[in-house]
């Protein structure tokens, strides 16, 4: 869920746009080297943070990049995606867009491949599902304008809850 937030002032970054990437481990296939290529052709009024990066990773990130390592808690981990303006998720190898999911969880909206199973988690009222391609991210940079509630309401269709119910009447049906 939304938190407050003080990341963009600690940084110095309260008159940019933050673009947020979040991966467990991060790779060529979670799109590491596409927020590199980004980081070399955004202007100055955006400012890209990538969290969950090893200290290597974060050693060898362009100066305009914030590296940071692997959150502590759930909490910090909302609190980033709460402070980001977008979530991008450029992986274009995923079994589910949970780091998608709970962006939108915490009302940030965002762009992501067409690859896989991320496109399935935002809808047009919350997100942006682009080809894969770095120009095509800054193209959809533009024109995201969605409101916090609408993510936040689109998360809630990924609740623990209701996908254990529909994974339930899947099986209940199975047995017919």
């Amino acid at each position: 869920k939304p938190m407050a937030s003080s990341f963009k002032k600690q940084h110095g970054i309260e008159d940019k746009k933050m673009v947020l990437g979040a991966a467990n481990v991060w790779d060529k296939y979670k799109g590491l080297n596409d927020f590199i290529e980004l980081a070399g052709k955004l202007d100055n009024s955006h400012k890209l943070v990538l969290v969950g990066l090893s200290a290597e990773q974060i050693a060898a990130l362009p100066q305009n990049i914030i590296g940071l390592p692997r959150t502590e808690t759930i909490n910090e981990l909302a609190e980033l995606y709460s402070a980001a303006d977008v979530f991008v998720n450029p992986s274009i190898q995923e079994t589910m867009g949970l780091t998608t999911a709970e962006a939108l969880a915490c009302g940030t909206p965002v762009i992501t491949y067409n690859k896989t199973a991320v496109p399935e988690v935002p809808d047009s009222s919350c997100g942006i599902v682009i080809e894969p391609g770095v120009d095509n991210i800054i193209a959809a940079l533009d024109n995201v304008n969605f409101s916090a509630e609408a993510c936040i309401d689109r998360a809630k269709h990924f609740e623990k809850k209701k996908q254990y119910l529909k994974y339930i009447d899947v099986y209940k049906k199975g047995l017919r």
